[in-house]
Order: structure tokens, then C-alpha cells, then sequence
């Protein structure tokens, strides 16, 4: 459907192992060589979150460790911090 914004999150859990990925796209509409630019600068900022989460990931550290030295990297009211992590920060 033109337009329209998708979004697939798939994880799998075995072994106690557990993996998670997830995808975005955009379906253009008719005469559209590009998504919109609000759309794209939206795409760009969540990449630059995912490249802030993997720098901080190294050997040793928890996930909880993870996202509060992801989320210290935020400058004050750049972003708010999920309402689901609220606990684990």
C-alpha cells in the first residue's frame, strides 16, 4: 500500500540464547522517487541510536550496562529514554 511504513521485529529464542533483529521500510507512492524527508531524518537518527548501542557493546558487559552507557551519550532533551527501560537505568 503506498505509503505505508512496515516494521518487522524477529527474535529466536534456544539454547538460552536469545537474538533479535529488526527492519524498516517504506512503500513509495506513485510519482515518489524518495521517501519523505521528515521519514528519512527519522531513519537516520534511529541508526545513529543503533550505532551508539554497538559502540558500547564489548565483552564482559551486561545489556543493562549496555543501554546506560548507550543512553549517557544523549544530550539532555535530545531524546527520552523509552518508558520501558525507565527501570533498568
Amino acid at each position: 500500500m503506498p505509503e505505508a511504513c512496515s516494521h518487522c521485529d524477529f527474535g529466536i529464542v534456544a539454547l538460552r540464547l536469545t537474538t533479535d533483529t529488526q527492519h524498516r521500510g517504506y512503500v513509495l507512492r506513485d510519482g515518489e522517487s524518495a521517501p519523505p524527508a521528515g521519514l528519512v531524518a527519522a531513519f537516520r537518527t534511529g541508526n545513529r541510536l543503533e550505532d551508539m548501542v554497538m559502540e558500547e557493546v564489548k565483552p564482559g558487559r551486561t545489556g543493562n550496562e549496555v543501554l546506560r552507557a548507550s543512553l549517557a551519550h544523549l544530550r539532555p532533551g535530545q531524546s527520552q529514554m523509552p518508558e520501558a527501560y525507565v527501570k533498568y537505568a
